[in-house]
C-alpha cells in the first residue's frame, strides 16, 4: 500500500505495527513529503510517549505555530520536533476530539487513541485533502489517501460502483461519499469518524451552512476586510521549509497570489504557466505581464496536441478516479517539480467564493424563468429545444425548463449527461442528484446558494480531487490560499450582491486587491484554465479517443456495464458538431481509467 503512494511521499517511509491492549493489531504506513521540519524528527508515523497515541497525517496546519505557543502556555513543553504533525498529537493530548476545531489548514489524518482503544479518521473542512476507507467487517478497517493503495491491500476488489459511475456521467466526477470502487467511501469533509471494536460513528465538526449576514456591514467595509484576510491567508500559506512557487494563469486569482506573495515579503517568487498556440485559449500575454511587473522567475510550458498525447496515459494513471479535468494540473506541476519546487500556490477557490463562474449569472436567470407560469414557460422551452436540437447543451436546458418547476437550476448547468443519456449508456434508471444536495437549503440568495453548490459538488469532487492527485503524482504539494478557513467563512457570510455586479468580474475580489494589481487584470473577461479539447478532438487527438471509445475490449470490469452503441452515438454527435467535447472525453477517461485499475 505504501509503495502505491510513493509518489505522494518520495522523501521518507514509515511502517509501524501496534499491538493493542485488546489484542487487535493496528498497522500504520506512511510516505512523507518533507515540507515542515525536514529533519528525521518529522518522521511518521509519530508516537506520543505520554499517551501511547500514534498519528499519521497528510497536509499542512497553517496555524501550527500559534497552536504550539498556546500549548506551551498550558504546560505542553516536551517537544521533540518543529513539525506541525507533533502539534496535532499534543493538541489531541490536551483537547481530545475538540482539537480538530482549532486546526486551520488542509489535512487528513488517522490517530490511534491507545487508552480508549479507538481510531480517529479526520478530514479538513472543505475536503482539500482526500481520505478513503472501507469497513470490511466488525474488526477490519482499511483507509488510505488514494484508492490505488486500498486496491493494493488485497482486501478490496476492483469492482465498479454503478451508482458512482452514474454520478460521474451526470456531473463529470464521482460524487462523494461514493467512490468508483464498490464498498469504498470518502470520509466527509469537516468530519471525524471514530471506529472501535463495537463499530463506528461519524460526527460533523464543520459544514457549509446558511449564511448569517453581519448587521451593518457595508461594501466598503467588506472590501477592506477581504483584503486583510487575503494578505493573512497568503502569508500563512507561504510557511514552508522549502521554496514555494505560484501556478500563474494570468487571471485575477493567480495574479493576486503573486502580488500578495510579494506583499508578504517573498523576495524571490517562482511562477509556472501553461500556454497554447491557440490564441483563444492562451493567456500568456497576461501571465508574462504579471511575471514582468513582479519580477518573478517565470517558466512557461507550451502544450500542443502532440505533447498532450504524450501526457494523457501517465495523467490518467495518476488520477485517483476518472475525471474530465486535471491534465492541465498534471502538466504544470510536473514542470514545477522539474524546476525544483515541492510546494506551489493555486488560485483554486476564487471562482467559487467570489462568484466568478457563468453559473452565478445563469442560475439567477434560470430561477426566474423557472418561476414563470407553466403555460408560458413550457412552450418557450420546447421552442428553444426544437431550434437548438443539434446542440446537446441547449437541448438539455430546454428539456429541464419544459418539465415541472422543481429542482435546482445549478444541476442542469453543471450536468454532463441527462438522465435519458445515462440510461442509454449504462442501463441504470436513477434520478441523479448524488451527494449532499439534501444538506443544502435555499436561502433566497441565489449567489450564496450557488456558492454552496460549487463548493460541495464541482470544486470538492473534481477540482480539489484532481489538484491533489495530479500534483502529488510528482511529489508537489498544491496549496489553495483562497480557500483559507477564515476567508471562506467571512465571504460566505456576506450578501450575494456584494459578489456579483454587471460587467465586472468578481467585483469584491477585484476591489479588495485593486491596489496590488494593474487595472487590466482586474477588468478583463474570464477565460479559465482549460485546454482546447474541442479543436484537438476534431484534430490529432481524435484518433486516439475514437480508438478507445469504439473498442469493446477496453474498460476492465466496467466494460460489460457500458453500451457500445450509446458510446458510438455520443462520438458520432460530437464529430458532426452537435456535442460538447466533454462528453466523449468523459467516456474516454472512464474507459481508460477502468482498464488500468479495474482488471
Amino acid at each position: 500500500m505504501t509503495h502505491q503512494l510513493q509518489h505522494r511521499g518520495p522523501d521518507d517511509e514509515g511502517i509501524e505495527t501496534i499491538h493493542t491492549a485488546g489484542g487487535e493489531v493496528v498497522v500504520f504506513g506512511f510516505r512523507r513529503l518533507s515540507i515542515i521540519d525536514l529533519s528525521p524528527a518529522g518522521h511518521q508515523p509519530m508516537y506520543d510517549p505520554v499517551t501511547g497515541n500514534w498519528l499519521i497525517f497528510n497536509g499542512e496546519i497553517y496555524n501550527y505555530r500559534e497552536l504550539r505557543a498556546e500549548l506551551n502556555g498550558l504546560g505542553e513543553t516536551d517537544w521533540r520536533s518543529q513539525s506541525d504533525t507533533e502539534v496535532i498529537l499534543k493538541a489531541y493530548r490536551r483537547f481530545g476530539d475538540a482539537c480538530v476545531e482549532r486546526l486551520s489548514g488542509m489535512f487528513a489524518f488517522a490517530l490511534w487513541d491507545a487508552k480508549r482503544q479507538r481510531m480517529l479518521l479526520v478530514r479538513d473542512r472543505l475536503g482539500i485533502k482526500p481520505l478513503y476507507y472501507t469497513r470490511l467487517n466488525q474488526s477490519t478497517l482499511i483507509f488510505a489517501s488514494e484508492l490505488r493503495a486500498l486496491l493494493a491491500s488485497g482486501f478490496v476488489s476492483p469492482d465498479p460502483c454503478l451508482e458512482a459511475v452514474d454520478s460521474y456521467l451526470e456531473l463529470g466526477a464521482v460524487q462523494e461519499p461514493l467512490t468508483i470502487v464498490q464498498g469504498v467511501q470518502s470520509v466527509a469533509p469537516g468530519s471525524i469518524i471514530t471506529a472501535d471494536a463495537n463499530g463506528q460513528t461519524e460526527r460533523r465538526y464543520w459544514e457549509i451552512g446558511l449564511p448569517t449576514y453581519r448587521e451593518n456591514v457595508t461594501e466598503l467595509g467588506a472590501v477592506a476586510r477581504v483584503h486583510e484576510l487575503l494578505q493573512a491567508a497568503v502569508k500563512r500559506h507561504l510557511i514552508s521549509d522549502v521554496p514555494v512557487g505560484v501556478l500563474l494563469s494570468g487571471g485575477l486569482d493567480s495574479s493576486a497570489l503573486v502580488a500578495l506573495s510579494r506583499s508578504a515579503g517573498q523576495k524571490h517568487v517562482r511562477t509556472i504557466s501553461v500556454v497554447f498556440d491557440e490564441p483563444e485559449y492562451s493567456e500568456e500575454a497576461y501571465s508574462r505581464l504579471i511575471a514582468k511587473i513582479f519580477q518573478t522567475e517565470h517558466t512557461e510550458v507550451r502544450l500542443s496536441p502532440g505533447r498532450l498525447l504524450e501526457e494523457v496515459e501517465p495523467a490518467l494513471a495518476a488520477a485517483d478516479q476518472p475525471t474530465v479535468d486535471g491534465i492541465n494540473t498534471f502538466i504544470v506541476t510536473k514542470a514545477a517539480r522539474r524546476v525544483g519546487l515541492k510546494v506551489v500556490l493555486s488560485g483554486l477557490g476564487g471562482d467559487e467564493i467570489f462568484a466568478g463562474y457563468p453559473t452565478f449569472r445563469w442560475g439567477r436567470r434560470l430561477k426566474q424563468f423557472q418561476q414563470l407560469n407553466p403555460l408560458i414557460r413550457r412552450p418557450l422551452a420546447e421552442a428553444a429545444g426544437w431550434i437548438m436540437a443539434r446542440n446537446d447543451g441547449w437541448a438539455k436546458l430546454a428539456g429541464w425548463l419544459s418539465g415541472p418547476a422543481e429542482g435546482y437550476p445549478y444541476f442542469v448547468m453543471r450536468q454532463l449527461f441527462g438522465a435519458a443519456d445515462r440510461r442509454a449508456l449504462t442501463g441504470l434508471n436513477t434520478n441523479g442528484r448524488h451527494g449532499v444536495v439534501d444538506r443544502i437549503h435555499n436561502d433566497n440568495d441565489s449567489v450564496n446558494e450557488i456558492t454552496r453548490f460549487e463548493l460541495s459538488y464541482y470544486m470538492r469532487n473534481m477540482l480539489l480531487r484532481d489538484s491533489d492527485t495530479m500534483s502529488m503524482a510528482h511529489g508537489v504539494e498544491l496549496r489553495v490560499p483562497l480557500l483559507d478557513d477564515a476567508l471562506v467563512e467571512y465571504v460566505m457570510n456576506l450578501p450575494g450582491h456584494f459578489k456579483l455586479a454587471h460587467g465586472q468580474l468578481k467585483p469584491l475580489l477585484a476591489k479588495a486587491i485593486a491596489g496590488e494589481l494593474p487595472p487590466l487584470i482586474g477588468s478583463r473577461a474570464k477565460l479559465g484554465f482549460t485546454l482546447p479539447f474541442q479543436s484537438w478532438l476534431h484534430g490529432s487527438l481524435g484518433k486516439e479517443v475514437e480508438d478507445v471509445l469504439l473498442d469493446p475490449g477496453i474498460g476492465g470490469r466496467l466494460k460489460s456495464h457500458l453500451s457500445m452503441s450509446a458510446i458510438e452515438q455520443v462520438w458520432r454527435r460530437f464529430r458532426h458538431g452537435a456535442g460538447h467535447w466533454s462528453r466523449p472525453w468523459a467516456l474516454y477517461s472512464l474507459k481508460k481509467w477502468a482498464d488500468l485499475y479495474m482488471v
